[in-house]
């Protein structure tokens, strides 16, 4: 199974921001615009680049009609590549339908199939630079952004593996910090098993992903290790939130694991930008940010590290079958 299966192609609301910009000249002459989102990650076996074009410009026709017909959403003839700068290697990249890979695009304003990308496959190296080289032909500029692959880091507290104990209080989690990570995402993976409704005595493996914090900056003061605390309380009501009554049947606890998303500085500004300027009080006209030397959206990298197999020590596993958020789920 591919590692990649969550890539977030995040560039419709691009589109839909310039077409909206009131700014704009309808009738200016026709100007194509690529929009183009790449974040690779060595967590990854497969790396993704999804390049899209927008207009400005031309006959007043209606964007939203526009929007459903693909052809009018992808370049015909498109010369994808990229470079390791350290070594010099060009990788010319695969043109490929994403629905393929698994990687089918949401429903929405936009054509949904087919779902073009376009894919390499190789190790990349942390710490290291690599440009993204699109030639559209047509003599257009050519389109490139540079990105160095953010490192992998060492999970400091708790000491893995162990049996933790999470009580109705702040828990301590804690990392040593890589050059280049601009912010951080949390999550909780809480594997347990649940008996079946059907067939009593037999148990189903489930597994419920607690998202912790996203988006959170790594400028902590300048120290060598990150720090944060998560709420342990928050833990019990999130477990209790997400799971019904099962009417008697029995749950068991099995592991939990600690899923930590880096991500770079171009990617965190990025996200922050498409986030700003929305809301009852905003202009309603979303932001674009870019770092590509045509064209607008991201090219940058991330890294993952998964923390597995952690235990919950009595005292928590009292309070999963018998607390007050959680009481009435089953768990032994």
């Amino acid at each position: 199974m591919k590692k990649i299966r969550n890539i977030s192609l995040l560039m419709g609301f691009l589109v839909l921001a310039i077409s909206c910009d009131n700014t704009v000249d309808l009738t200016a002459e026709f100007k194509d615009i690529p929009v183009v989102y790449g974040v690779l990650s060595p967590a990854d076996e497969d790396h993704y680049i999804k390049v899209e074009r927008a207009f400005l410009g031309g006959d007043n026709s209606n964007a939203l009609d526009i929007a459903q017909i693909a052809d009018s959403l992808y370049y015909e003839n498109l010369d994808v590549k990229v470079e390791h700068l350290n070594s010099g290697d060009v990788i010319t990249l695969q043109k490929v339908n994403g629905e393929d890979e698994g990687l089918e695009r949401e429903d929405g304003i936009f054509a949904t199939s087919p779902n073009w990308l376009y894919k390499f496959s190789t190790e990349l190296v942390e710490g290291d630079e690599y440009t993204l080289r699109i030639n559209r032909g047509d003599n257009l500029p050519e389109v490139t952004a540079t990105t160095a692959i953010v490192g992998s880091f060492n999970f400091t507290s708790p000491i893995m593996p162990t049996d933790i104990n999470i009580r109705y209080r702040n828990f301590p989690l804690s990392w040593r910090k890589k050059d280049g990570i601009a912010f951080y995402d949390v999550k909780m993976l809480f594997h347990f098993l649940e008996e079946d409704a059907d067939n009593i005595g037999i148990f189903n493996e489930r597994t419920i992903q607690w998202d912790i914090f996203d988006n959170l900056s790594a400028d902590n003061g300048g120290s060598n290790t990150f720090s944060i605390n998560f709420d342990g309380e928050q833990f019990y009501q999130f477990v209790g939130g997400e799971l019904d009554d099962i009417n008697g049947r029995k749950r068991i606890f099995t592991s939990l694991d600690f899923v930590v998303d880096a991500g770079a500085e171009d990617l965190f500004d990025y996200i922050n930008i498409g986030l700003a300027n929305t809301g009852i009080t905003s202009s309603q006209v979303i932001p674009t940010y870019t770092n590509l030397s045509e064209g607008v959206g991201v090219f940058s990298s991330k890294n993952r590290e998964i923390y597995e197999g952690f235990t919950l020590k009595a005292e928590a596993r009292d309070s999963l079958a018998t607390g007050i958020y959680t009481t009435g789920l089953g768990f032994e």
